[in-house]
């Protein structure tokens, strides 16, 4: 007879036995999908599509979409894939698989599915692009689905991408947050060919273009060969590396503010402000005298606010703060941003607003312009009413540490721009997935080495192709659109062989990759700006490459780009491909932008006018030509177009390297 002793023991044998058997992949174990697949997604139309996830090993697998089965089984490590056969565009259906348990995936679709990557200017979203206001307004556009990857970094190739909201309608809601230049090369696509358009967002600033690229594609790179042993070497797992840094940020965040001389004592109320210096804000450094300092400088204001705002709620408002700044209201830390961020805006909660407030700002650049940047209607404080008081005046400010004296932030060990992370993180788990072709927008963050970048972007194309090569999903050489960096910084007052141009024609050089289309925007830039607003204009020249090489739409898709020179005693004459209707000048009288020199290699402007499809360029201080160069600068005055409205590619003609010439 069995004692309850015994009874108790038995039962806790069989539900750790039950334990031990599901978690080890038996019997219990569910059927699942990649994350790729979820309701609202768009399949890839007219080639085979493929689906796979994880079953029980041996377990029978059945899809069904559109009046098709399709039928495989779980091999012994648990993955199953089938490929579904070519569809035409359509739907909405329904895509259902059948194992252990049945998944239903509600509201699919057949359409053209596009990877939509790069750094900066892809992230920007549309609620800070152009218009956002009438564009979100009319952005229900339900035949276009959002995919966004969610910003994780890997050392190691994986096959899940991470996505919190898998896909999604495309509505105001959603395309707010969304890729600006996505959603309009989308929404160019559908409007135009009447399908249904996935878009698959892959973006993080600041990030070169090695974060993108695979290990086996960095080994032809040398230079690469340190970083990428340093992080194999490393025997934490990516989840306690990233538990060891932020532990790491909050303590050099504390070493901050205790490095500070100033910390403790100017944020007393009661000090003397004699030995505090006036300026005008909100300025730079360089309008205050200090163009040339790196460190940290404090600024201090005291005000009086309106009666009846002393019991509510109020909102700050700073601009653009550069770089990194700690915000006090009557000396209380209110915020602290690590980054340069645009038009910062704090709330004061109403138990915190006095009679007699005050701000201290502590503001730490290290490169570059420091201090605020943007207009002062940003610059202010305001209540629930939308009353406000602008802070623009005299503040004081005192300098506080060199940049030799601020505690550097720790080493961030999966940060974004590491070599092969965002290629692990977000590339890799896509395959086999299908899809029609491309977009990318990058280069910012490789503007010093267009020499490297030269061979490395030609390198992210084939080593993304031979991807989806390896696999199930042979999608050959798929379209693959780039946008060229746009115009950007103080204009040249005498032609230089600054850094932009070169990266401009290392991406210029990378249409020697077949089936590669490259949208100019030299003219789309905004000066001041890194990131511009107007990506609808992108979108546009994007799209035209996109019809010509992914659709076999007979159609101008490009500006014109040099073909060749020759010289003619005193002039050069210049050959252009892709000149559409023909040559022409944008917006004035003359040619601007061109520059030519002689054999002493020094650049000056040149006089340029269009014969028939040529351009001749000359100049009275060159008699005997060698060179031309054309939009050669960080943001050069360039208008040379063809008649269809598309921009001629900043080129030039040498090779000569540095300012000199030499």
């Amino acid at each position: 007879m069995i004692n309850k002793l015994d009874k108790l023991t038995i039962q806790l044998i069989i539900i750790s036995l039950s334990f031990l058997i599901f978690s080890c992949g038996g019997p219990a174990q569910t059927i699942k999908l990649n994350s790729l697949f979820t309701d609202n997604m768009v399949l890839q139309r007219e080639i085979k599509v493929p689906v796979w996830g994880k079953a029980t090993p041996g377990r029978d697998i059945k899809i069904s979409i559109a009046d098709k089965e399709y039928k495989t089984t779980a091999k012994s490590d648990s993955t199953w894939f089938i490929h579904l056969e070519p569809h035409l565009a359509g739907g909405p259906y329904q895509l259902i698989i059948q194992g252990e348990e049945t998944i239903v995936l509600n509201d699919v679709m057949f359409g053209d599915v596009w990877i939509c990557a790069g750094e900066g200017n892809m992230d920007l979203p549309v609620m800070q692009s152009a218009n956002a206001e009438s564009e979100l307004a009319k952005a229900n556009q339900l035949e276009i689905r959002l995919f966004k990857a969610d910003q994780v970094s890997a050392r190691s190739p994986q096959d899940k991408i991470e996505a919190s909201k898998g896909w999604r309608q495309c509505t105001s809601e959603e395309v707010a947050s969304f890729s600006a230049v996505a959603y309009q090369f989308g929404k160019q696509l559908k409007n135009n060919l009447d399908v249904p358009v996935g878009l698959i967002q892959l973006s993080w600033k600041y990030t070169p273009v090695e974060a993108w690229l695979s290990e086996d594609a960095l080994i032809e790179f040398p230079e690469f060969s340190r970083e990428l042993s340093k992080m194999k070497n490393n025997q934490l797992s990516d989840k306690q590396l990233k538990i060891e840094y932020e532990h790491n940020v909050e303590s050099w965040k504390e070493q901050l503010l205790r490095s500070d001389p100033g910390y403790t004592s100017w944020l007393s109320a009661n000090f003397n402000l004699n030995d505090w210096s006036r300026t005008y804000m909100p300025s730079t450094w360089d309008n205050m005298g200090r163009a040339d300092f790196n460190g940290v400088i404090w600024f201090r204001k005291s005000f009086e606010l309106p009666d009846d705002w002393k019991r509510e709620k109020l909102s700050l408002g700073l601009g653009r703060i550069s770089d990194m700044s700690h915000v006090f209201w009557n000396g209380e830390l209110l915020a602290f941003d690590e980054e340069d961020g645009e038009n910062r805006n704090f709330e004061i909660p109403a138990n915190k607003v006095r009679a007699e407030n005050e701000i201290m700002l502590r503001i730490t650049d290290l490169r570059g312009q420091g201090g605020i940047i943007g207009n002062y209607d940003n610059f202010k404080i305001s209540n629930q009413s939308g009353d406000r008081e602008l802070l623009a005046g005299i503040w004081r400010f005192r300098v506080s540490q060199e940049a030799s004296e601020v505690p550097k932030k720790p080493e961030n060990p999966l940060r974004a721009g590491r070599p092969t992370v965002l290629y692990n993180s977000m590339v890799n788990p896509l395959a086999p997935f299908a899809f029609r072709g491309v977009i990318w927008y990058q280069g910012e963050s490789d503007i010093y080495k267009a020499q490297q970048y030269e061979k490395l972007f030609p390198a992210l194309i084939t080593d993304w192709r031979n991807n989806w090569s390896s696999t199930e999903s042979n999608l050959g050489e798929f379209p693959f659109l780039f946008v060229q960096l746009s115009n950007y910084g103080k204009k040249d007052v005498i032609p230089q062989n600054s850094v932009r141009p070169q990266l401009r024609e290392a991406q210029l050089q990378t249409l020697s990759v077949p089936n590669t289309g490259m949208a100019v925007t030299i003219d789309l830039g905004e000066g001041d700006n890194l990131y511009p607003i107007d990506k609808q204009e992108v979108s546009k020249r994007l799209a035209l490459n996109a019809y010509k090489l992914a659709y076999n739409i007979d159609s101008v898709f490009s500006g014109p780009i040099y073909k060749s020179m020759a010289i003619e005693g005193g002039q050069i004459r210049l050959t252009f491909d892709y000149i559409g209707d023909g040559l022409m000048i944008k917006g004035g009288e003359k040619l601007d932008g061109f520059a030519i020199a002689g054999s002493n290699k020094t650049f000056v402007w040149a006089d340029a006018k269009i014969e028939g499809e040529t351009i001749v360029v000359k100049s009275r201080f060159v008699t005997r030509p060698v060179a031309v160069r054309y939009g050669w600068g960080n943001n050069p005055t360039s208008n040379l177009y063809n008649r269809n409205g598309l921009p001629a590619s900043p080129f030039r003609t040498d090779t000569f390297n540095s300012n000199s010439g030499e």
